[in-house]
């Protein structure tokens, strides 16, 4: 875990909040959960069952994840 991600689970367990700015669609919404839990992009597409490159092109807006995804329940 790097410890950016480590430093903002800090202060979210400090102040009882995630001090980031909300997400406003989906790309946003992706990048933002898998920096606050402190995974890499391949650790988080391997717990998503899709390819990094898959969550990379979300992430960047191109394109969206259809249906729901594994591993999300």
């Amino acid at each position: 875990m790097d410890s950016g991600a480590s430093q903002r689970r800090l202060q979210a367990g400090v102040l009882g909040y995630d001090p980031r700015p909300e997400p406003v669609n989906i790309g946003e919404r992706l990048v933002w959960q898998r920096d606050g839990l402190g995974l890499s992009q391949t650790e988080m597409a391997r717990k998503l069952g899709v390819d990094p490159s898959t969550l990379a092109s979300w992430g960047r807006g191109k394109g969206v994840p259809l249906g729901e995804l594994p591993g999300t329940r």
